[in-house]
């Protein structure tokens, strides 16, 4: 490990026989990796590895196209309020 860069938290983790490694869900919080997410790899001029995980502006376009497919394939055609007396029923007999 190159000592003159900052480095914080550092663990150790093993790589399987199949190449992968699992990196821990403390080190995925403080970097902001999200489960089943896209994750950028590359190495720098020194030859380390470094991960680029998704940027904020990233995660708001893709939450904001998920909500935008979702609302659009799932329209029922009524207001909130019927719906939910619907599915609700409210006047069904107790």
């Amino acid at each position: 490990m190159n000592m003159h860069v900052n480095v914080s938290d550092v663990v150790t983790v093993r790589m399987g026989d199949d190449g992968m490694i699992q990196l821990p869900a403390a080190v995925m919080r403080a970097v902001g990796i999200v489960p089943g997410r896209p994750v950028m790899l590359g190495r720098n001029d020194r030859g380390e590895v470094v991960i680029f995980p998704e940027t904020p502006e990233e995660r708001s376009t893709r939450r904001a196209t998920v909500i935008n497919d979702l609302s659009s394939k799932h329209s029922t055609g009524q207001t909130t309020e019927k719906y939910m007396d619907l599915i609700r029923w409210r006047d069904a007999p107790l």
